[in-house]
Order: C-alpha cells, then structure tokens, then sequence
C-alpha cells in the first residue's frame, strides 16, 4: 500500500473505504517468510479467537498470538477504530531481499509463503466467522 510514499496507498484505501464495516485488518509486509506470530487487539474479542485458531495451526510450526495492532499502511483504519493486526513472519533474512534485486517471487521459498497464507486464511476466516 506504499508506506514509503507518505502512506499514499493506506490513505487512499482509507478515503475510498470510510464508510464500510471493517471488522478486522491484517497487515502483511515483511515478506514472503515462515509464519511467526499474528498480532490483534488485546481488547478485543478478535484476540481470542486469532489465539484459538494460531493454536490450531501446529501443522505450519509454532504461530503466536501478540498484543498490538496493524503497521504503518493500515494507520487510516486503525485510527479510525478498526481492529488491526499483522502477520509477523521470519525476519532473520529480510534485509538480504527488501528493495534488492533479489526481491524476486522466485526467491520466496514456496512452503514459506503458502504457510502465511494459509495462518493468515484461517484466521480471518474464523474472525469472520464469529
């Protein structure tokens, strides 16, 4: 969504969307990593049902839950009182990518970026859900 640009993406999101119901967003913008944790409001009913699904997950490793709320592209919603989060992911090898010649699809390793679709699938569905 650009945050590089002064949030220009979040922000026209934002406009374009105000007046929708937004029960939950998820910011996914540390690559196409290993599933690590997923943030949501400690506040609010979302937490829980993020905790029991991530717990359910065990298939893609170990996946916790984190207090907290959405990045930087997601600021709009959030100030606005939308539930936020993320998809923490595995960070350890983000720099040898983000914005390098390497940042290709080719270079995500697929098992990865299947994994964080598939957390990230499952918890907005069971968000939905309920």
């Amino acid at each position: 969504m650009n945050e590089e640009n002064g949030l220009a993406g979040g922000k026209a999101y934002f406009q374009a969307h105000r007046n929708e119901s937004h029960l939950f967003a998820v910011e996914t913008d540390s690559g196409g990593f290993a599933p690590r944790a997923l943030t949501a409001p400690a506040d609010s009913p979302i937490f829980a049902t993020v905790s029991e699904t991530a717990a359910r997950l065990r298939c893609l490793g170990p996946i916790a839950v984190r207090a907290g709320g959405g990045g930087a592209d997601l600021s709009p919603l959030q100030a606005s009182g939308v539930a936020c989060g993320q998809l923490v992911v595995d960070g350890s090898h983000y720099f040898d990518f983000h914005h390098s010649e390497n940042d290709v699809l080719s270079a995500v390793d697929p098992w990865d970026l299947e994994s964080g679709a598939a957390a990230l699938a499952c918890v907005l569905w069971a968000v939905a859900d309920r």
